[in-house]
């Protein structure tokens, strides 16, 4: 491929890379007068970045040559990162959506899940446990529930009944207690819970930010090379 050419490659990928960065903008642009904002919804923001970047992703395909040095090399790397992460990111967009759906019964907006699991630890602590259960309980469930988790994976029935078993023993054979037992089974499980959505809401927040970092040093790179091919 002529040299030229190569190079016009480039600065198109370069120029898909920087338009399809913008995707963020459209946060910013709901906030201006309505009859300067551009009617488009969130939705066709999001097929524009996905558009701009698998074409970008192309145009730097074609433009790249076998790389020479480390800069070449890093660019490579970073371009293939970057798209790798974007499939990261789809694929929890997807996935992450559908578990908190159909494997969680409870769950509460990111602001308040904090608060909830402080409410949680306060009703199990006003649970009429008796001593033994009650020793079992400060020393080895109370620490779990009053402090927010990460969790990848759905809690199951058994999750909950094995962090129980220790009480269990102790709690004794009366209805009064194995009813106290059943209701704190119940906080336990809407704990694990809440420790699920804080933990697959947190790894899609960080891969988004894993791959708007990786795209930033891409461009940034990119930005670097055209110019000192360009003026050198």
């Amino acid at each position: 491929m002529p040299r030229s050419v190569t190079l016009w490659l480039g600065v198109a990928a370069l120029v898909a890379f920087v338009a399809s960065a913008a995707f963020p903008l459209h946060r910013l642009l709901v906030r201006l007068p309505e009859r300067w904002r551009p009617r488009f919804r969130a939705a066709a923001w999001l097929r524009a970045h996905r558009a701009l970047g698998a074409l970008a992703f192309l145009l730097a395909l074609l433009h790249v040559r076998p790389p020479r040095g480390g800069a070449g090399l890093l660019l490579l790397g970073l371009l293939v990162a970057c798209f790798l992460s974007a499939g990261l990111v789809e694929a929890l967009v997807k996935r992450v959506p559908q578990l908190l759906s159909e494997r969680l019964r409870a769950s509460e907006p990111a602001a308040r899940v904090s608060d909830r699991v402080r409410e949680l630890a306060a009703a199990a602590r006003a649970l009429p446990l008796a001593p033994p259960a009650r020793a079992a309980f400060e020393a080895q469930l109370a620490p779990r529930l009053e402090r927010p988790a990460w969790r990848l994976r759905p809690p199951r029935f058994e999750d909950a009944a094995a962090l129980l078993a220790p009480l269990a023993v102790a709690a004794g054979a009366d209805d009064v207690a194995r009813e106290a037992l059943e209701d704190l089974r119940l906080l336990v499980q809407e704990k694990l819970e809440l420790d699920a959505q804080r933990g697959l809401e947190g790894a899609l927040a960080a891969a988004r930010a894993l791959h708007a970092a990786l795209g930033g040093a891409l461009i940034g790179l990119a930005a670097v090379h055209g110019a000192s091919f360009w003026f050198y």
